[in-house]
């Protein structure tokens, strides 16, 4: 079975995929291969260098991710074309990585986007306040309120999820609850397909 887990940043994938992954879950973190694309795929990154510059490059020829995150979160147009251009690199990796598993989670910030929902027995949306999720980007990442507000406003509502999973889980910022959510939803929802 593959469980694609989706949400906006902040809402509690990783938290969720940490639950599935004690239930004997393999975990494919999307955002993982995204970054190790910067680090591992020449191509990939010579590519992103031609559509927003070299200086998103440090000295030695790598991708500063802040620096592309605040152009690309600051244009939604911007970051579609960065999406177009890493998705299929990433894809690419997560098809070499779901070869073979029979339980697998895909832990996918864009889950929709990149067609991968096509591939997953189960969509899975974990929604959570604003406020909650801004508070969380913060503290994970470093950056300011600002920066993180804006970085969600170009992703999409708890709407959105609600509209077009299977199913949704509601995170609001009470962790071991939020856990137990999750086991119910795995015994009562996943165990029993």
């Amino acid at each position: 079975m593959i469980i694609g887990i989706t949400g906006a940043s902040g809402a509690g994938k990783s938290i969720a995929s940490k639950v599935f992954e004690k239930n004997g879950f393999f975990i494919i973190d999307l955002d993982k291969i995204a970054h190790g694309i910067y680090d591992t795929n020449k191509l990939c990154v010579e590519e992103v260098a031609r559509e927003f510059g070299n200086g998103i490059l440090d000295e030695n020829g790598k991708v500063m991710r802040k620096k592309l995150g605040e152009i690309v979160f600051a244009d939604k147009e911007k970051l579609n074309i960065l999406n177009k251009i890493t998705h299929k690199y990433i894809l690419n990796e997560v098809f070499k990585e779901l070869d073979g598993k029979n339980n697998a989670v895909l832990d996918a910030p864009l889950l929709f986007e990149s067609g991968l929902e096509k591939h997953c027995d189960i969509t899975l949306g974990i929604i959570s306040p604003n406020e909650v999720k801004t508070k969380r980007i913060q503290e994970r990442d470093g950056v300011s309120q600002d920066y993180a507000e804006k970085r969600l406003e170009k992703q999409h509502s708890d709407e959105f999820f609600e509209k077009n999973c299977t199913f949704c889980i509601r995170n609001n910022g009470d962790i071991p609850e939020f856990i137990k959510k999750v086991e119910l939803f795995i015994k009562n929802e996943v165990n029993n397909k």
